[in-house]
């Protein structure tokens, strides 16, 4: 239940983000005409550098509305772009590649916390790395199942404890997380796997899209 608040108050934080950056976005394609004029008129002039400043704040609105948009779903883009944030705080490079994901059957508010709880996960095994520390998350679909990888650097040659989670809202839910994953995979007859290499982990996790 306190799980599921969180997630509520991460989306709604995230679609005022998404607000704010779409209102941006229109501005700028309201004034696209006036914005080319002004480039314009500074590559006349041979005034390189506002030519240059210009257009990198006109991308930089195109830019900060696509790192806002990783699947397309509200739900589970607001956990990611949460998981995301903590990320960069503790030095983590994160990389995805998860467009268009096809769901079926699959409760999407289930999917955001297996998600998140995942994440979760690797950003702490990440955290105890001193170096080279990454994510990289991927969703595509197979046949009809929904393939998940997430991969995250680890201490090399550790074996990381899998049935330990992070703390998530407070210490009562700690543990939590691990289990909570194998239940969501097994109400879509699906399977978790974890593959541990010299110095990183890779979760794999399938779920049936459709009943």
């Amino acid at each position: 239940m306190a799980i599921q608040t969180q997630n509520i108050l991460k989306e709604k934080e995230y679609i005022y983000k998404r607000i704010s950056v779409d209102e941006k976005e229109r501005k700028m394609r309201h004034d696209v005409r006036n914005n080319l004029d002004i480039v314009y008129g500074y590559l006349k002039d041979k005034k390189y550098e506002k030519a240059e400043d210009l257009v990198k704040e006109l991308l930089g609105v195109v830019e900060e509305r696509d790192a806002l948009i990783h699947t397309g779903n509200v739900s589970i883009d607001s956990v990611i772009d949460d998981k995301l944030s903590l990320a960069k705080e503790k030095n983590i490079i994160y990389e995805e590649n998860a467009k268009n994901m096809y769901y079926g059957d699959i409760e999407i508010n289930e999917l955001a916390l297996l998600i998140g709880l995942a994440l979760d996960n690797a950003i702490e095994a990440c955290e105890k790395v001193e170096e080279n520390r990454y994510i990289y998350f991927e969703a595509r679909n197979k046949k009809d199942y929904l393939v998940i990888h997430i991969t995250n650097s680890i201490i090399p040659h550790t074996k990381p404890r899998f049935y330990k989670t992070s703390k998530l809202v407070d210490k009562m839910n700690h543990g939590f997380g691990v289990e909570e994953i194998k239940d969501i995979v097994k109400r879509y007859d699906g399977d978790i796997q974890y593959d541990t290499k010299k110095d990183k982990v890779i979760l794999k996790i399938i779920l049936k899209t459709r009943n």
